[in-house]
């Protein structure tokens, strides 16, 4: 089962398509830190550029430090793929509109881990 939790945001400059290191929470939200209490949490993210119009929405592991791997994709602005970040990004924790519309497909709220159609 993916974990969530409220107003859970931070900000990444990792390059490229890979796993992004978290550089600390935004002004008046939680850090993935202080919102995970384990390593290797699964959560569904989404983050958006701050000087483009890049977004993807996605399944994570965040590994309990700085790291948060983009797992599976749901939805992007590159149709439904991974993004290649430059710049500065917000990544924040949220329910996705899959996950929660089909949530026995998707398996997010039923525990079925990465489960997609």
């Amino acid at each position: 089962m993916a974990f969530t939790a409220d107003r859970c945001a931070e900000t990444h400059s990792t390059a490229g398509t890979g796993t992004v290191t978290l550089l600390g929470a935004i002004y008046a939200h939680q850090s993935f830190s202080t919102a995970c209490a384990a390593t290797a949490v699964q959560v569904e993210y989404a983050m958006y550029s701050q000087t483009s119009n890049d977004w993807e929405v996605g399944v994570g592991t965040y590994d309990g430090s700085t790291g948060l791997s983009r797992d599976v994709i749901l939805a992007s602005s590159n149709s439904g793929n991974v993004i290649t970040c430059s710049g500065t990004y917000v990544v924040f924790m949220t329910a996705s509109a899959k996950g929660l519309l089909n949530p026995i497909v998707g398996g997010f709220i039923h525990g079925n881990s990465l489960a997609l159609p």
